[in-house]
């Protein structure tokens, strides 16, 4: 957990000094560099799997790494539209107010939360049930 969220603090942050060297907006940059820190789960499950590595110490972390990337990036897409306010140029008329912020982004979470349980629920009892 600790690699993982350093790692995307790392790519982040260079992500953003490459966007505001270029020129970008502060939003921009942020974006571009949540962009830069996500690896691709697949490919690397699939070099893993190839070298026989999946199943090792280092596999396993490697993996474990990687579900940390995939579960901040779902939070960080969840949050995006949430915040997308706050990346505008000051005075283009959509401004958010830090009261309204916070509720939007306390919403967001409990429908999020909601839909997971929802999920957990549904995924574990409903659907075998179906595909059988």
């Amino acid at each position: 957990l600790p690699g993982a969220l350093l790692q995307i603090a790392a790519a982040l942050a260079m992500g953003y000094g490459l966007a505001t060297w270029w020129g970008w907006s502060w939003g921009a940059g942020l974006v571009f560099g949540m962009t830069l820190s996500v690896a691709s789960t697949v490919v690397l499950l699939k070099a893993l799997e190839a070298r026989g590595l999946l199943e090792s110490g280092d596999g396993k972390i490697a993996v474990g790494w990687l579900v940390v990337e995939d579960l901040v990036m779902v939070l960080v897409l969840v949050l995006l539209p949430v915040v997308a306010p706050l990346m505008l140029p000051e005075g283009s008329g959509d401004a958010v107010t830090g009261k309204a912020l916070g509720a939007a982004i306390g919403l967001t979470v409990v429908k999020v939360t909601a839909f997971f349980v929802v999920m957990l629920v549904v995924g574990r009892r409903v659907y075998p049930k179906l595909l059988w």
